[in-house]
C-alpha cells in the first residue's frame, strides 16, 4: 500500500471525524500528529541493554554531554531532547 503525503487538511478531517464519533482518545492522537507536523518534529530512537552506551552514543552525536553516563541505568525510560531554552519535565507512570 502506498501512502500519500499527509496534509493538514487530512489531519483536520481525521480529528473531527474521530471526535464526532466519540473517539476522543484517537482524536487527541490525530491532534498530536498535527502539532508534531507543524513543529517539524524529528524522532530517533535508541534501544539496547542497560549500560550498553546509548547515552554515550547520543552525547557523541550531539557533540555535547547532555545525558548522564553511568554504569547505573539512568535513562531507562523515554528521554526526549529538544533544542531551545532549558526546561526539565519529569513524568511518572504508576
Amino acid at each position: 500500500m502506498k501512502f500519500k503525503n499527509i496534509t493538514d487538511q487530512n489531519l483536520k478531517v481525521l480529528y473531527y471525524t474521530l471526535f464526532d464519533k466519540g473517539n476522543s482518545v484517537s482524536a487527541e492522537k490525530a491532534l498530536d500528529l498535527y502539532i508534531k507536523k507543524e513543529n517539524k518534529a524529528f524522532y530517533l530512537s535508541f534501544a539496547g541493554h542497560f549500560s550498553a552506551g546509548k547515552s554515550s552514543m547520543i552525547n557523541y552525536l550531539l557533540d555535547k554531554d547532555v545525558l548522564p553516563k553511568s554504569p547505573i541505568p539512568t535513562s531507562a525510560n523515554i528521554v526526549k531532547i529538544n533544542s531551545g531554552y532549558g526546561v526539565a519535565r519529569v513524568y511518572f507512570n504508576h
